[in-house]
C-alpha cells in the first residue's frame, strides 16, 4: 500500500510500483507453484496408467522420468503411516507407497530409513464411530 501511494505523489517512481508488482507474483508462484507441479505430475501419471516407480537408496530418492535425485540428510522428512499406505514427504516433495507392494524385507527397510534421517513419524488410524 506504501508503495502504491509513493507512486501517485511522485509518478516518476515507476520503479518502486514495478517492484510490488514483481514482489506479488513471486508470492502466488511460492503459494500456488508446488501445488500446480503436484497436479501436473499426477495427470503425467494418469497418463501412463496411473504407475510410477521410485528408486530409494541408502541416502536418496529419485522417482522415475524425474531424473532428479533427492538427498534425505539435506530435507526435513515427515513419514505417515497407515493400515495400506506409507507416504514419505521431503520438504516439498510426496511420495506414497503402497504397503502391498513392499515386502517384509523391504518394509522394514523404508522404516528404518526413516529412522536413521530422523523423520517425524505419524500414524495415521482411520476408525468407523
Amino acid at each position: 500500500m506504501a508503495v502504491l501511494a509513493a507512486y501517485i505523489k511522485n509518478p516518476e517512481r515507476f520503479f518502486l510500483f514495478f517492484i510490488l508488482l514483481m514482489i506479488i507474483l513471486m508470492l502466488f508462484y511460492l503459494w500456488y507453484g508446488p501445488q500446480w507441479q503436484r497436479r501436473k505430475t499426477a495427470e503425467r501419471m494418469i497418463d501412463r496408467g496411473g504407475s510410477y516407480q521410485l528408486m530409494i537408496g541408502d541416502d536418496y530418492i529419485e522417482a522415475a522420468g524425474q531424473n532428479k535425485r533427492i538427498k534425505l540428510k539435506e530435507m526435513k522428512l515427515k513419514f505417515y503411516v497407515s493400515g495400506k499406505m506409507y507416504i514419505l514427504r521431503a520438504d516439498r516433495e510426496i511420495y506414497a507407497i503402497p504397503r502391498r507392494i513392499l515386502g517384509r524385507e523391504r518394509e522394514e527397510k523404508l522404516v528404518q530409513l526413516a529412522r536413521k534421517y530422523r523423520a517425524d513419524t505419524v500414524n495415521v488410524v482411520i476408525k468407523k464411530e
